[in-house]
């Protein structure tokens, strides 16, 4: 059954005021209700245009200037079982920080965190779990199937949710593949179909030269690698160059755990991002 609804001057939802409608749906069989949902709903349109010449990113009409951050679902103690807790907590904890997006890694987020995202008004990138895979990984058809069905999953669960940014197809691939392509071709057309999401991809920053030709925008991985910031300079004005029509965002940092205080000596401690950002900069 297709139906349509019309809302007159809605209120349009943005990261600094989340307004959100309800929307409920019942199924009735001769009077007597035998189904219900009930979802939240936001009015928004996140496009690509440019700005005084330059590709920028927009939520309603309005440049959009990202400030995000990369979140993991994963602890020591509880590993990918996050509690209601530990997500509200998280929530909060990026907001004071003063980000308005984080990426989600190496999985797909729980309907719970998304539906604080909607409420507390914090963007989310969803992507696929295609991180530095090989050609020989990537041309496969098992994986090309597989991620086939992670795609329509999570197009399905979350592409209603006013706070979903955008979409991520791959990370770390090589630029220019026939195996890239063809799984580029097999998988873009169905997010495409079904979401108006921008789509993106994540090359390294010292990349040659990025095909970005089907991509909306493009984020530069500088993670893990520490370089001085006039070396990165370089790179970001020979990528800008490149993809002269198309938005750039920098993701740079170390991976930490947000309660981990055991020092310098601890990979995954707040001090050693703290003597990455600090050798970066200085």
């Amino acid at each position: 059954t297709n139906f349509s609804l019309t809302v007159l001057n809605p209120k349009l939802w943005t990261v600094t005021n989340p307004e959100l409608y309800e929307l409920t749906i019942r199924v009735l069989s001769r009077g007597i209700m035998i189904d219900d949902l009930t979802t939240d709903l936001g009015f928004r349109e996140i496009s690509v245009g440019k700005y005084n010449g330059k590709p920028v990113l927009a939520l309603n009409g309005n440049v959009f200037l990202v400030k995000g951050v990369d979140y993991v679902e994963d602890y020591y103690t509880t590993r990918q079982s996050l509690s209601v807790w530990r997500m509200e907590k998280d929530i909060n904890l990026i907001k004071t920080l003063g980000a308005n997006l984080v990426r989600i890694k190496y999985g797909i987020p729980s309907p719970y965190f998304l539906k604080l995202c909607n409420k507390h008004g914090l963007f989310v990138m969803i992507e696929l779990p295609v991180y530095d895979a090989p050609n020989s990984l990537i041309g496969s058809d098992e994986i090309k199937v597989r991620m086939k069905n992670i795609t329509e999953k999570i197009i399905n669960a979350f592409s209603n949710d006013p706070s979903v940014f955008a979409w991520g197809l791959c990370e770390g691939v090589e630029e220019h593949s026939q195996e890239v392509h063809n799984f580029e071709n097999y998988i873009m057309p169905i997010l495409r179909k079904y979401s108006n999401n921008p789509i993106y991809k994540v090359p390294l920053l010292s990349s040659d030269e990025i095909d970005a030709k089907n991509y909306d925008f493009i984020i530069c991985r500088q993670i893990g690698n520490v370089d001085k910031i006039d070396k990165i300079k370089n790179n970001l004005v020979l990528l800008k160059n490149q993809l002269k029509n198309k938005p750039v965002i920098f993701n740079f940092g170390a991976a930490i755990q947000s309660d981990n205080h055991n020092g310098y000596s601890d990979p995954y401690s707040i001090e050693a991002q703290a003597y990455y950002l600090y050798n970066m900069f200085y």
